[in-house]
């Protein structure tokens, strides 16, 4: 069996920008005083931390939802229902003066759809 290689904690790679993007990129890393690479590398830290695989859609009621489709991902939160757990909880709080835990309806911040019929930011 191979040895797993240990991550050496940073990598480079190429990456082919638009001329306006990279402008951009570069416009705000200067008025706010960081390098290029610290705002790329916290804009997609926080894009990973918020990514969801598929194309979003919302449900009858209004929740955010996940379709599994190639080609498409987005970034925001997905909508969430209430666990049983909830709703036991809910019954606790109220009594205790607190207002119950209610579903979240989720977020798209913005979504990426590569099949050719759908809209990439941008373009």
């Amino acid at each position: 069996m191979p040895k797993k290689k240990e991550s050496t904690g940073t990598v480079s790679f190429q990456v082919r920008l638009d001329g306006d993007i990279h402008a951009q990129l570069k416009q705000v890393a200067e008025s706010t005083e960081m390098s290029l690479n610290q705002l790329v590398t916290g804009l997609l830290r926080g894009c990973c931390a918020h990514l969801n695989v598929g194309e979003p859609y919302r449900d009858d009621e209004g929740m955010v939802r996940t379709r599994q489709t190639a080609k498409c991902a987005f970034v925001g939160t997905r909508g969430k229902d209430l666990t049983q757990k909830d709703l036991e909880e809910n019954e606790h709080r109220e009594d205790a003066g607190f207002p119950p835990k209610k579903p979240t309806k989720g977020e798209v911040w913005f979504s990426l759809d590569y099949t050719g019929r759908g809209f990439v930011p941008g373009r």
